[in-house]
């Protein structure tokens, strides 16, 4: 039920969800975008649809000049590995700044995000899961206190998220239960290193991490001749 409060930016948000999740026909990578039909399911005018749309757009989500060519983002092999390679650069760069500068409340703050994204996982809740995933890592980006990383992090993060967004849904199906909890377990070594005071450790759990995720989700563009 969407409220009165900015229309346009419920629909982004609830947009942004279904493209990351890449589950919902019509909103999966490469397709086109059907504004009427996105204004029925919301029960509203185009307009804000297409406010909505152009946020999207500027998110990175979709492309195309207008209304008339929209489309969801599509992303082959190559560009996958580009997107993780320039997070990868930009994330090492950011814990590096970050890590003399942390406090205890961002170490509590990191703590709870792990403590989420634990929870998240437990209960299969996808959503949460991106969500989880991406406070962990906002918190040390934040701290590393240089706008222009934040603003170029955060024009990668949804891509990233939308890439790595089958993964977790093809290991439950696949059964693979200890696979599936890798990230978490990953999280916790990050952090135990942060709290150790250990800046070489958090910097090679983090690069680990990274690596990891990155490899996983080229395998299963492999696998499904994505």
């Amino acid at each position: 039920m969407l409220n009165r409060e900015s229309l346009s930016k419920q629909i982004y948000h609830l947009l942004k969800e279904i493209i990351i999740l890449q589950k919902t026909p019509g909103f999966q990578m490469g397709e086109k975008i059907n504004e009427a039909a996105i204004a029925k399911r919301f029960n509203c005018s185009v307009t804000p649809v297409r406010e909505a749309i152009n946020m999207l757009r500027q998110a990175g989500l979709i492309v195309g000049d207008s209304y008339q060519s929209s489309s969801i983002v599509s992303f082959n092999r190559r560009d996958a590995e580009d997107l993780f390679d320039i997070r990868e650069c930009l994330e090492i760069w950011a814990l590096e700044k970050a890590l003399p500068l942390l406090s205890e409340e961002d170490k509590r703050g990191l703590r709870l995000a792990q403590e989420k994204y634990q929870r998240a996982y437990e209960v299969f809740d996808e959503e949460a899961i991106i969500r989880c995933n991406w406070e962990f890592h906002n918190i040390l980006i934040q701290r590393a206190n240089n706008r222009y990383l934040r603003q170029e992090i955060n024009g990668l993060i949804d891509r990233i998220a939308m890439v790595r967004a089958p993964i977790p849904q093809y290991k439950k199906d696949m059964g693979i239960e200890e696979d599936l909890m890798l990230p978490v377990r990953e999280h916790k070594a990050i952090l135990a290193a942060i709290e150790g005071d250990d800046f070489q450790g958090a910097k090679a759990a983090m690069t680990t991490h990274l690596d990891r995720v990155k490899a996983e989700v080229l395998a299963m563009m492999d696998r499904t001749d994505w």
